[in-house]
């Protein structure tokens, strides 16, 4: 329930991110299973975005300009009071170019000036090839 009511609120507090850098939040409720007798969890129902995760891009075919793009999105999160504590190369996802919106307040002086763990760790995750390696999971406790 926790975890539930941490998510939902992280959503309220990127409102205005979604349908850009996150997925639309489309409605909570509770998942109804089949069984009437099992446990009635709550959910959130968020909209489909076709994407690719950044396991699955080459490393040099990310551009700067998208690199950038998604350090920024990241930054963004903690001036909306919302930390990002569980970045992985499979949860930072790449929409269709179309779909990339960079807005002009976003310079790379504006986000890197954050020392936010989130976005030194997306910053590793997007910028150094050693941890697109097997195994790299080991390392990125130490940024958490």
């Amino acid at each position: 329930m926790e975890a539930y009511e941490s998510e939902r609120t992280a959503y309220e507090r990127l409102k205005d991110l979604q349908g850009s850098a996150i997925p639309r939040l489309i409605m909570t409720g509770e998942f109804l299973p089949p069984d009437e007798r099992a446990i009635r969890l709550p959910a959130l129902v968020l909209e489909y975005v076709p994407s690719v995760c950044l396991y699955d891009v080459p490393f040099d075919a990310i551009p700067p300009a998208m690199r950038a793009q998604v350090l920024s999105a990241i930054e963004s999160f903690t001036l909306h009071g919302v930390l990002h504590n569980d970045l992985t190369l499979t949860n930072i996802r790449f929409t269709p170019p179309e779909s990339l919106i960079r807005r002009e307040q976003d310079d790379e002086e504006e986000w890197t000036s954050l020392g936010a763990s989130a976005v030194r760790l997306a910053r590793k995750l997007l910028v150094d090839e050693e941890f697109r390696r097997p195994g790299y999971e080991g390392r990125i406790s130490r940024f958490k």
